[in-house]
């Protein structure tokens, strides 16, 4: 490879912690930071709004009526 692009050594994949959710989600009080909610079809406008970083959580995409 060329000068500096070196691989990174891999890492040991971390053990999960199954219990570090298992008490909000079956609870029903986790609530996921989202953002918005874009239709598929408006893709491009959601990854300009992530590109731009205006968005302050997650992004959901919605499959359209079709594929529901």
């Amino acid at each position: 490879m060329g000068a500096g692009l070196e691989a990174a050594p891999a890492q040991a994949a971390r053990p999960l912690k199954p219990r570090a959710a298992a008490g909000p989600v079956p609870a029903g009080t986790y609530r996921p930071n989202v953002d918005r909610v874009f239709a598929l079809d408006d893709i491009v406008a959601a990854h300009r709004f992530m590109e731009d970083d205006r968005a302050a959580g997650k992004l959901v995409m919605l499959p359209s009526p079709a594929y529901r």
